[in-house]
């Protein structure tokens, strides 16, 4: 397996779990829980990091930054941001595997 391949998998397995990551979001949001709200975050964006997924990064960069700061109240926008740009992401890796 090519190093294009490796990437291509890693895209996919992120792209996999981006849901169940944006509903595990929902979930600390729906239940004020900021400190999960920042873990999770954290997580998808050191991941959306390393995978150059920009536009993932900004928006879970900007949810982090205000569930770190217990200030909850936009955090709904965000995570429907991040909703979005995952949309993008998973059409590009599509995208991707097709072109393998």
């Amino acid at each position: 397996m090519g190093k294009r391949e490796r990437v291509a998998k890693l895209c996919q397995k992120f792209a996999e779990r981006l849901p169940e990551d944006l509903e595990e979001l929902k979930r600390f949001h729906q239940a004020g829980d900021a400190e999960g709200l920042t873990r999770v975050a954290h997580r998808i964006k050191g991941t959306a990091a390393n995978l150059s997924a920009e536009e993932i990064q900004s928006a879970v960069h900007r949810l982090e930054e205000m569930a770190r700061g217990e200030d909850l109240s936009d955090a709904m926008s965000l995570i429907v941001a991040t909703e979005q740009a995952s949309e993008h992401f998973r059409a590009e890796v599509g995208s991707l595997a097709v072109n393998l």
